[in-house]
This record gives structure tokens, C-alpha cells and sequence, in this order.
């Protein structure tokens, strides 16, 4: 065998393992896209605002210590770039609650239905309880507006007692019915009259 043989055949071994790594189903390769992709997230609460229309409102009444921890949110799509739209789902996110320490929304209780609509909860009164809620409606228009009070706990601590305050920093998302893909999303802070809420700004389409 000659020198030149001895070292291609180790080249030519190599390139047959990694052509056999690339097979889909091959053996320790995934077949499952999603998990064989690679991440291109820009990070938590980095969203694109079209525009400086405020599509929904979130908000609590003052004062900003009382710990009846209930939201009031309206449906003001009217501004949007595609206009009125029905709003189909609100989500509740408190990741970023309690000054970056994070809340649990351990349940979802005296939810308002639009007047002519309904209400259902589809996460936040689940066995986990920690949350984000997850509210979806029918029939809920532009102009109207809904209620819902929650239970914010911490992580360690499922007694915790939140005070409305505790809730700046999370995140309010609303996905609205349509063709045109309408949704938004806000974060909760401390606005006027010491009350907490969210402005929540288109960000598609």
C-alpha cells in the first residue's frame, strides 16, 4: 500500500461518518425539525411596534397597594392599522412581576364576559397553577371592555400576598379575531393617579 493510500482511506472513513450523521432518523440525529433548529429569538419583550397605536388597555384602579389584584381590560382596535377588530384571547404573563423576581398566577376568578359574548379560561386554573392565564372570548367588539381578577403567588411561596404594585412588569398580550392577524402587547407599570397599567401597542401585522 502506498503512503499517498494510507492516508485517504482515514479521510475517506470520515466522510462516510458524516454523511451517515446527516441522515434524517440516522442513529443520535433527530428527525423532529423543531428540535433540530436553531434558535433565532431576539429575547423577552422585544416586540416590533407598527406604530404608536394602542389597540387594548389594561388597568387596575388605585391605590397601587391594595391587593384586590383585578384587571379591567378594553378593546380599542379602532386605532389599529387594519381597524376594529374582536379581541379572541388576552394573555397574562408575570414573568417579569415582583421587580424581576417573578409571579405565579395561581387562578383566574370573577371573569366578566363581553355583553353579548362569552368568556372561557383555558390556562390559570389548571393543576400547575403558575400561570400565564390565558382567557379566550367570543363576541368581544371593539369599544367594550371585561374584567378579571387573579391570584399572584411566588414561585416559593403559594400563600404570598400580591399587591397590585407587585404586578408591574408583566406583560399583557391580546390576539384579536380577522384575516389580518391583529395583535399587541403591553407591559404593566405605574401610570397616573397611582394606578397600575398596560398600554398595549400593535405589533402585527
Amino acid at each position: 500500500m502506498s503512503k499517498f493510500a494510507k492516508v485517504a482511506l482515514p479521510a475517506v472513513a470520515v466522510a462516510v461518518c458524516l454523511a451517515f450523521a446527516a441522515v434524517p432518523g440516522a442513529a443520535g440525529a433527530s428527525s423532529d425539525a423543531n428540535t433540530r433548529a436553531k434558535s433565532h429569538s431576539a429575547g423577552p419583550n422585544t416586540w416590533r411596534h407598527v406604530d404608536a397605536s394602542t389597540i387594548a388597555g389594561a388597568k387596575m384602579d388605585a391605590p397601587s397597594s391594595s391587593s384586590d389584584i383585578t384587571i379591567n381590560v378594553a378593546n380599542t382596535s379602532a386605532s389599529s392599522t387594519s381597524g376594529p377588530a374582536d379581541i379572541q384571547a388576552i394573555i397574562i404573563d408575570c414573568f417579569a412581576g415582583l421587580g424581576h423576581d417573578s409571579l405565579t398566577l395561581d387562578s383566574v376568578f370573577n371573569q366578566t364576559a363581553p355583553p353579548a359574548g362569552t368568556v372561557t379560561v383555558t390556562t390559570g386554573n389548571d393543576a400547575d397553577d403558575v400561570g400565564p392565564v390565558v382567557l379566550t372570548y367570543t363576541g368581544f367588539n371593539f369599544g367594550e371592555s371585561v374584567a378579571l381578577s387573579l391570584d399572584p403567588d411566588t414561585w416559593d411561596n403559594p400563600s404570598f400576598g400580591a399587591i397590585r404594585a407587585d404586578m408591574i412588569g408583566c406583560v399583557v398580550e391580546v390576539v384579536f379575531l380577522g384575516a389580518t392577524t391583529l395583535r399587541g402587547a403591553g407591559i404593566m407599570k405605574l401610570v397616573s393617579g397611582d394606578r397600575v397599567g398596560a398600554a398595549v401597542m400593535q405589533t402585527n401585522p
